[in-house]
């Protein structure tokens, strides 16, 4: 499953901008990569970079070029705290919305 099949907006452009980034880049400019969860303009004050986030985390064994999709620094904390709560089965922290919970049920999914 890709990031767009679970409902991620993953632009052509954005695919081939994130592609170019070699695998130990975590960072790059909001400006140009934003966050995939929310618009550009949701976000206050604008954050000056987007961190990539595996979808399969290298933490739970993905591979290191694996698929990434930019996130602000909130919605990527988000998911890992959803990523936590599932794998440990305790109460989802509040504010963790769908998007972030689909993200977080993709990795466990791969990783499986």
């Amino acid at each position: 499953m890709t990031a767009s099949a679970i409902g991620l907006n993953v632009s052509k452009r954005l695919a081939a901008l994130i592609a170019q980034e070699p695998p130990g880049v975590r960072t790059v400019p909001f400006a140009t990569f934003g966050c995939v969860l929310s618009a550009r303009s949701n976000h206050r004050p604008t954050p000056a970079i987007s961190q990539l986030h595996h979808v399969w985390p290298m933490g739970m064994g993905g591979p290191a070029d694996g698929e990434r999709v930019p996130l602000c620094g909130t919605h990527h904390l988000d998911v890992h705290e959803a990523i936590r709560a599932l794998v440990a089965v305790k109460p989802m922290p509040r504010g963790i919305g769908r998007a972030e919970l689909a993200l977080a049920r993709e990795a466990i999914a791969r990783a499986q």
